[in-house]
C-alpha cells in the first residue's frame, strides 16, 4: 500500500520520492528506500504493490499531506451518519497543523497520532482508499466565521457497523 504514479500525479512533479526507470518503479520515503517493483505498466506495478507487504505507515500519511498541502494537517478517524442516516467511518483532515502556535500536540505525540491511524486503515484494508481521497482533496481544511472546517473523506470499503 505504498504511493505511485498513478495515484499521486502531484508528489510525481512536486518531489524526488518515486522514480520510473524503464519498467521499474521505486518509491522513497526520506533517505529509504522501501519497495521497488517491475511491470510492464502502471497497473501491473500498482497489483504488484497491492499484493506487497507493504503498509501504509505514520510516516507515507505525512508526507502525503506535506506534498498535498504543504502542511502537517492533524488526522482523525470518526463514525458519523451520512445524509440519509447510514453510519459511514470518515478520515478528517483537520485544521490545524504541526508547527502552528495552537496545534495541541508535540512532534512525538504527532507521529504517534499519524501511526495510530494509519495501522486502523491498515487493519480495514482501506489504504489505498484513503491515499486516493487525500489526492483527490480539491480545497484544504481551514478556519472559518463558523470555526474550523475539516475535509471529511469517506471510507466506504469500511462497514462503520462492525467497527
Amino acid at each position: 500500500f505504498l504511493l505511485f504514479a498513478g495515484i499521486l500525479p502531484a508528489v510525481r512533479g512536486r518531489s524526488q520520492r518515486m522514480n520510473v526507470v524503464g519498467n521499474r518503479l521505486n518509491f522513497m520515503f526520506g533517505r529509504n528506500r522501501i519497495v521497488s517493483v517491475r511491470g510492464e505498466n502502471e497497473d501491473e506495478m500498482r497489483q504488484q504493490l497491492m499484493q506487497s507487504e507493504a503498509r501504509l505507515t505514520g510516516g507515507m500519511l505525512r508526507e502525503l499531506l506535506l506534498a498535498k498541502f504543504g502542511r502537517e494537517y492533524d488526522l482523525r478517524l470518526t463514525r458519523r451518519r451520512d445524509s440519509l442516516g447510514k453510519k459511514k467511518i470518515y478520515l478528517q483532515i483537520m485544521w490545524k497543523f504541526l508547527g502552528q502556535k495552537s496545534f495541541p500536540m508535540t512532534e512525538e505525540e504527532y507521529v504517534m497520532q499519524l501511526d495510530s491511524v494509519a495501522d486502523k486503515v491498515n487493519s480495514w484494508g482501506a489504504a489505498e482508499e484513503v491515499m486516493d481521497g487525500i489526492e483527490a482533496c480539491d480545497r484544504r481544511p481551514k478556519v472559518d466565521t463558523a470555526g474550523g472546517v475539516a475535509i471529511m473523506i469517506p471510507l466506504d470499503t469500511v462497514d462503520a457497523d462492525v467497527v
